[in-house]
């Protein structure tokens, strides 16, 4: 006599005979799932956790963004100026002494009337920044304000170093939340000029880590790990 496997269907518990043959294609099993409770724990868990090692996860976020400083000394400085800050002007004063009075190249937007000439009112801004940090050899390099900002920006800096044959080293000072993507989009169109480029991150006056303890400066974190996602996927699609 034939053994037979028993299946039950729907809610009757109506039963089904199913011969031998079945086994080789089919199987009953049995399924844990968690309580709602037990996911409620480990939730709760996870956010203690996550609250008490802040300071260790936090930081370490905004130094993802953060590009090595450079240690060559350059034949020109650029202000990254597309974010005024008197810290950026400040800093490039010390590194202009400190490499023999190298230019110093300070981007600024250009008058919508003459796209040769400063902004009036923006390069009155620059030029009392330059003062106050005692720059010495300096050069305006008005530029039109049109995205994507830094790539044409970077590439007018790259027209004005192939009027400059001496320029083979270039350090770009910026922002820190702002240096790793600067350091990728001036690295990529100036190393096609053959000039070596590094950045020099500027943290400002409110401090390294300051930027974790605001809502505002969480937000300045997560927009430009956007934007450097976003200037990663162009630049792979300007190759």
């Amino acid at each position: 006599m034939k053994r037979r496997n028993s299946y039950l269907q729907g809610v009757g518990q109506s039963r089904i005979e199913a011969p031998d043959w079945m086994g080789w294609a089919l199987y009953r099993t049995t399924i844990y799932k968690t309580t709602w409770k037990l996911r409620l724990v480990v939730a709760a868990l996870f956010f203690l956790i996550a609250v008490a090692t802040r300071g260790w996860w936090l930081p370490a976020i905004g130094r993802g963004l953060v590009s090595e400083p450079g240690a060559c000394k350059p034949d020109m400085i650029v202000v990254d100026n597309l974010v005024s800050d008197y810290t950026l002007f400040k800093e490039a004063g010390a590194l202009e002494k400190l490499n023999g009075r190298a230019m110093v190249l300070v981007p600024v937007r250009s008058s919508d009337h003459d796209p040769g000439r400063p902004d009036p009112v923006t390069g009155e801004i620059v030029g009392v920044m330059i003062g106050q940090a005692r720059l010495q050899s300096w050069r305006l390099l008005p530029f039109r304000l049109v995205e994507p900002f830094t790539l044409n920006v970077a590439r007018q800096v790259g027209r004005f170093i192939e009027g400059h044959r001496n320029i083979h080293s270039v350090l770009v000072v910026t922002l820190a939340l702002r240096s790793r993507r600067t350091r990728l989009v001036y690295g990529r169109v100036l190393g096609k000029l053959g000039v070596a480029v590094s950045t020099y991150p500027v943290w400002g006056s409110a401090g390294r880590e300051a930027w974790a303890a605001t809502w505002h400066g969480r937000q300045e974190v997560v927009l430009q790990y956007l934007k450097l996602m976003y200037y990663e996927l162009l630049l792979l699609r300007l190759r």
